[in-house]
């Protein structure tokens, strides 16, 4: 494709027009929704005007991981690291932030209409509990005929723990539920603009495009594993173990006496109801109960316990976009751009 003007809007209707767009996204459905967001316009125009014409190939050949929270307590870091050098991909840049409320919001916004209230608002406390790393990879797996997001997004595996394999990644880092998954992963190139722009201000994002930019030409990349060793140093490692947590939990609400114990014990029967019973925890009242004995539910072992019991998707709602794009790209439906 000759591009004739740096101007992110003229490229992408340039894409449209030509059906270049299905080197980004295979998902026409998806196509259509960002290119209408703020988010990847105001991403998408950076990454124009700092990767210049080859922008499809360099997006393509990049994959990108968010090292969540649970995934900085868990330190689950490097057994990441290891298995995407296993799996042919470099690490080249990582990027701390920290999620919050909107972020959430925005990265899972095709998704997230399926959530229950509680499963929004445990989230917040569960994204919030410490910094996460945003971890940028070049895929040296040239000749697969995918982009490095879309062979990534193969190999992580479901948030179901019944849909992943045992090589799956969240499989290999013993991802526990629903939500303790450890890691989240741009599906496609389209995802990897979009959520830069929900992350990052625009000068931000000129920093880290021109950073993938010095990567694809060879220059040497940031230091994960120094941005790594900063985050462990801010917040210290937390248990995985949701049986142990649950245990904890239980006995402190026993230790509670006063105004707060009806509420311990309402609280406690509440927890020993759902581990029992097909019933779940109905987070927002488990969480009045616990602050009226005064527990704080935003404590680790509160968290990790509602995450393994609490009702996670509303019944019989669809996401407005459920699929990855990645078996339409194995179908010859994605417009691969060869790498050198």
């Amino acid at each position: 494709m000759t591009l004739h003007t740096f101007s992110g809007e003229r490229i992408l209707a340039e894409l449209e027009s030509s059906g270049e767009w299905r080197s980004l996204t295979a998902v026409p459905r998806k196509y259509q929704y960002f290119i209408q967001e703020s988010y990847f316009r105001e991403s998408w125009e950076v990454a124009v005007s700092v990767l210049g014409p080859g922008i499809l190939g360099s997006l393509q050949r990049f994959a990108m991981l968010a090292l969540k929270p649970e995934c900085i307590l868990g330190r689950k870091s490097e057994a990441v690291l290891e298995y995407m050098a296993r799996n042919g991909f470099r690490p080249v840049i990582a990027q701390p932030f920290r999620y919050d409320r909107h972020r959430t919001r925005e990265i899972w916004r095709f998704q997230w209409n399926i959530a229950t209230l509680d499963r929004l608002q445990l989230g917040d406390l569960l994204h919030t509990a410490a910094d996460a790393i945003l971890v940028l990879f070049v895929d040296e797996h040239t000749n697969t005929g995918l982009p490095g997001s879309v062979r990534l997004a193969g190999l992580k595996g479901s948030s179901l723990p019944w849909e992943r394999s045992r090589e799956h990644l969240r499989t290999h880092l013993e991802a526990l539920n629903r939500m303790i998954v450890f890691v989240h992963c741009s599906d496609e190139p389209v995802d990897i603009v979009r959520e830069l722009g929900i992350l990052f201000d625009p000068a931000q994002l000129r920093d880290l495009y021109g950073r993938m930019s010095a990567a694809l030409s060879g220059q040497v990349g940031g230091d994960v594993a120094t941005a790594l060793a900063n985050v462990y140093k801010r917040f210290p490692a937390r248990p995985l173990d949701v049986t142990e947590a649950t245990r904890r939990v239980r006995k402190q609400l026993a230790r509670v006496q006063g105004p707060g114990m009806a509420a311990a014990r309402r609280a406690d029967l509440a927890l020993v109801t759902a581990i029992e019973s097909d019933c779940k925890l109905d987070w927002r009242t488990w969480n009045a109960d616990l602050s009226e004995a005064g527990r704080s539910p935003a404590q680790w072992d509160e968290i990790l316990v509602a995450t393994q019991y609490i009702l996670h998707d509303v019944p019989d709602v669809r996401c407005i976009i459920s699929e990855s794009g990645r078996e339409r790209w194995l179908a010859g439906e994605g417009r691969w751009c060869p790498w050198p």
